[in-house]
């Protein structure tokens, strides 16, 4: 694994495994906020969101155990993949969102609860941008 804090950014194996890296960050997030969505949507519509144990898969087949939705609609055909192959996990209850849900990506290591998780916050993405980047957007931003 490359450590994108302490590589030489002059090369270009280490641009293309940043730019690999952002590329995965991204995803993550875009799929993260794509089932949040649906997530919204079923507890809108039935005001709950679906169990731990019913996983994320209530969204693509109807539930069987309580609680049981009284308005399901399939929200997705089938559920999106993170950038490792790796089914999303979802708990409800969540540990870290105990009066909510987690949502995440176990990331490159597969498992969950571990310093790699990808919660799909920007911050992942912000850090793997080369710093004179980020400084020249700050200028034209007017910082």
């Amino acid at each position: 694994m490359v450590d994108l804090d302490h590589a030489d950014p002059g090369n270009s194996d280490f641009k293309t495994r940043q730019h690999v890296a952002i590329a995965k960050s991204m995803r993550v997030q875009a799929d993260i906020q794509a089932i949040k969505t649906q997530l919204q949507l079923y507890q809108s519509m039935n005001g709950f969101y679906p169990t731990t144990e019913q996983r994320l898969q209530a969204l693509v087949t109807q539930p069987q155990n309580d609680p049981r939705p009284t308005r399901w609609y399939q929200l997705f055909r089938e559920l999106p993949k993170d950038p490792w192959g790796s089914n999303y996990i979802y708990r409800n209850p969540g540990l870290k969102n105990p009066s909510g849900y987690d949502l995440f990506s176990a990331g490159p290591d597969r498992q969950a609860d571990t310093g790699d998780d990808d919660w799909g916050r920007r911050i992942a993405v912000a850090r793997a941008i080369p710093e004179t980047y980020c400084l020249a957007a700050a200028a034209a931003a007017g910082a």
